[in-house]
């Protein structure tokens, strides 16, 4: 019988291979979201040098790091910077420029770990504003599509998580909003039941009265 301490461990082995060998043959770019397939053959902060495999030929190009989708530069550096604070520092804040804040805090948070002198408060701020201010969108979005109620939940996020931030005074609006319309709703719904009861019960009223005057 194989061991499952052993096979549980193979399993995890697996999956960090395969995860690492996904990150190096695949790049996606700006344009149309374009997905190439190859080798990255080195990358820096400006730059990922790829190398194309068709078929039995190959081309070694270098893109630009404006030309390549954010999350895909991401992934490729976060493999290439390995132990290097500082660099880790760097993809930290690429990654908040390009909204992916969830990405740079964890970058910081390593880097911090690496180096205990970095003082990353301020890019931890901006990651922390930056994420409210993402699901703060998203509770517009869900406002906008007529969501009331996803809407209310989203928002109330904001206020919980963030409760001093911007974003949280505009999330208390759209949460009132939301609040009032979801008990307008509420009433509507209550007034129409009660409406359509009361009909329910004249029915035989009304028979008995038709059958009375004809």
């Amino acid at each position: 019988m194989i061991d499952a301490k052993l096979l549980c461990t193979s399993f995890a082995l697996l999956s960090l291979f395969t995860g690492s060998v996904q990150a190096q043959d695949e790049l996606v770019l700006q344009d149309h979201h374009h997905l190439i397939r190859g080798k990255v053959v080195a990358s820096t902060a400006d730059s990922v040098t790829f190398e194309h495999v068709v078929g039995d030929t190959s081309e070694t190009q270098t893109y630009h790091v404006a030309d390549i989708d954010p999350h895909s530069f991401y992934v490729v550096r976060s493999h290439a910077v390995g132990d290097d604070a500082a660099a880790k520092v760097e993809l930290g804040k690429y990654c908040a420029a390009n909204g992916l804040y969830t990405r740079a805090r964890n970058q910081f948070i390593e880097a911090q770990k690496l180096d205990p002198s970095l003082n990353l408060d301020a890019e931890m701020g901006e990651c922390r504003a930056g994420t409210a201010e993402t699901v703060l969108a998203k509770a517009q979005k869900l406002a906008d599509q007529g969501r009331t109620k996803d809407a209310f939940r989203a928002s109330a996020d904001v206020i919980r998580a963030y409760p001093g931030s911007p974003a949280a005074d505009e999330a208390r609006k759209l949460n009132k909003a939301a609040h009032e319309k979801l008990v307008a709703e509420r009433a509507a719904k209550v007034e129409a039941r009660e409406a359509a009861h009361a009909q329910e019960e004249l029915k035989p009223i009304n028979k008995e009265i038709a059958r009375a005057t004809d």
